[in-house]
């Protein structure tokens, strides 16, 4: 067929299943299909064809006019023709022809070249020779040499062997020269910007792997170097075979034991560049940080106990009757042999040697009594207070297994993971009325060790729990590390603020407290650190608030509590005589001879300064 107009061509259609062919390329085709060898046999003498690209089931809407230079046969014997593409044609109209052959008006444009093509083309030339040196495409670069025009240098893009298909059908498609340079422009910065990054990162992980090696060689010349200087058993102190000894010379639960050997065995198979092997030894010593075993003897003098709450605080007998009421019952309960408690560890075994021998004090007990009721003091009133025998067996508080059912028989020794009737009491009452220091106070009168723990503000559930010891900066809950601060697993812990716990998307700590302060539960508290059953059945908790309406309804059913109103003003006489004013005196470095307060004036203070 013959040209139906000057501006419109009417071709065969040749179409392109895997390629594209844009003006300026010289490439052979093979003829693979019958569609193909048709269009080649229709085309006439001047052997033009319509090379037109397909994609996802459909044509292009543009074209590339081409003439075919030669003909031949592949070495598989596949035919085939070389090509030479010419113009960008768009696509009309089709036309009847005969044959299977499809036949297509189109157009051929050659748009014209503005000033800002030329700019961009400046650009993308020098992108062009930085990307295919990358590629090492030594004979794309020689293709650039030859391309002056901009339109022609946008085309060179369909020699680049890592183009998408269908952006080079959509740089067929786009018809304006400056459009079509810009585009090629952006991909070729997207592609140099991909090899930087793939650079820097192989980069990045080839010196890591050296700086590995490298430090692996320096460890093991200088082991070697420590070994011919007789310097190297200081490292075997962190070992696994210095773990073991310490995991013989403890007493650990049998569950805890298992978990420490099955550790133990890891950091020996473990690498010690590795993160696990640093994660496993910060576990191991944390575990062994705990007291595990390790209790104090409770002081079960009750003339004592009753001495030191008196000396510490004014009043506040609710509260001091109930921590001697809690004595009197674990006295009673050791001397008729009701509660064995727990296995002696080596600080109760040593008490216990000790309690044979003579005591020169007539309370039993080797605290000192302060001056007062109940005192040392020769000329105090001691009428109310009748003198104790000295102390059975000890016994920790919280620990008894509660009444024995119908025909039960007590034990030797104490099971692990019994239910304990533990102590937890509430002090419930305004700010600076005692709270705090009434738990100190009674961790002395018991001889334990008091730990505090603040609460006040805690919104986050590890706090209480712990985290997952495989994040980064992972440790214990403040539980677990009150016990290792108090150095047994018997402490007073003060709960302070426990009316303040908050809650947000990090978890509810009250909901926590929930497990530690239930004596069916508490004997088997799990921190997720540790991931061991833990012991808190013998531990007195005691919790202070300022309210209660703050405290959740299942957590405050757990607690006994205890309100301590405002001091009378008679009271507050007595603690500015008795406490505040030696304590002044002593810090201006004056006698009580020498500054003489009377209790008119005392009282004259305490009604107009205080609230």
């Amino acid at each position: 067929m013959s040209d139906t107009a000057v501006s419109t061509l009417t071709l065969p259609v040749l179409p392109l299943t895997s390629g594209v062919v844009l003006p300026g390329m010289v490439l052979t085709i093979a003829l693979e299909t019958d569609d193909a060898k048709a269009a080649v046999d229709a085309a006439g003498d001047d052997g033009r064809l319509l090379l037109v690209p397909r994609l996802d089931g459909r044509h292009a809407n543009v074209g590339t006019v081409a003439s075919i230079e030669s003909r031949g046969t592949l070495p598989s014997g596949v035919p085939a023709l070389v090509v030479r593409a010419h113009d960008r044609a768009l696509l009309r109209t089709a036309v009847a022809g005969t044959g299977t052959v499809l036949w297509l008006e189109a157009e051929p444009v050659r748009p014209p070249v503005t000033d800002l093509a030329r700019e961009r083309a400046t650009e993308l030339r020098a992108a062009f020779r930085i990307l295919f040196e990358e590629l090492g495409g030594r004979r794309l670069v020689e293709v650039l040499q030859g391309l002056d025009e901009p339109d022609a240098l946008a085309d060179a893009a369909g020699w680049w062997p890592d183009l998408a298909l269908n952006r080079k059908v959509e740089l067929l498609e786009t018809v304006d020269v400056a459009e079509r340079v810009g585009k090629v422009l952006a991909w070729v910065k997207e592609a140099l910007a991909e090899l930087e990054l793939t650079e820097r990162i192989r980069a990045e992980v080839s010196e890591g792997m050296e700086k590995n090696q490298r430090e692996f060689i320096l460890r093991q010349q200088l082991a070697a170097i420590r070994k011919e200087l007789g310097e190297g058993a200081d490292d075997e102190d962190d070992g696994p075979d210095a773990y073991r000894a310490k995991l013989a010379e403890r007493h650990l639960p049998d569950d805890v034991r298992t978990a420490v050997e099955r550790d133990i065995d890891k950091l020996e198979r473990s690498n010690e560049q590795s993160p696990e092997h640093g994660w496993i030894r910060t576990w191991l010593d944390t575990v062994f940080e705990v007291p595990w075993g390790q209790r104090s003897p409770d002081r079960l003098d009750l003339a004592q106990a009753r001495a030191v709450l008196d000396a510490d605080h004014e009043g506040l007998h609710e509260v001091k009757d109930r921590i001697v009421e809690e004595l009197a019952v674990r006295k009673l309960r050791a001397e008729r042999g009701l509660d064995p408690g727990p296995d002696p560890s080596p600080a109760a075994a040593a008490s216990a040697d000790l309690a044979g021998t003579e005591d020169p004090d007539p309370t039993g007990s080797d605290l000192p009594l302060p001056e007062g009721p109940g005192g040392d003091d020769p000329d105090g009133d001691d009428d109310g207070l009748p003198l104790t025998p000295p102390d059975p067996d000890p016994v920790v508080i919280g620990t008894e297994s509660g009444p024995l059912a119908p025909g039960a028989t007590t034990t030797t020794a104490t099971p692990r993971g019994r239910q304990r009737n533990s102590t937890i009491l509430t002090l419930v009452g305004p700010p600076g009325v005692g709270k705090t220091s009434l738990g100190e106070s009674i961790a002395r009168a018991l001889g334990r060790s008091f730990v505090r723990v603040a609460l006040g503000g805690v919104r986050d559930e590890a706090e209480i729990r712990g985290h997952r010891r495989t994040y980064v900066g992972a440790r214990p809950g403040r539980l677990v590390r009150a016990l290792t601060e108090a150095g047994t697993m018997n402490p007073v812990v003060l709960l302070d603020e426990i009316d303040k716990v908050g809650n947000d998307y990090r978890g509810d700590p009250s909901a926590a407290l929930l497990e530690v302060l239930d004596p069916a539960q508490n004997h088997s508290f799990r921190d997720h650190y540790l991931e061991v059953d833990l012991d808190l059945s013998d531990v007195i908790f005691i919790a202070t608030a300022n309210q209660l309406d703050t405290i959740p309804g299942p957590l405050l059913d757990r607690m006994e509590v205890v309100t301590l109103d405002g001091y009378t003003e008679d009271e507050k006489v007595a603690i500015a005589r008795d406490h505040l004013l030696p304590r002044q005196l002593d810090r201006a470095g004056l006698t009580a001879d020498e500054v003489v307060l009377t209790d008119e004036a005392l009282a004259a203070v305490a009604g107009q300064h205080t609230r």
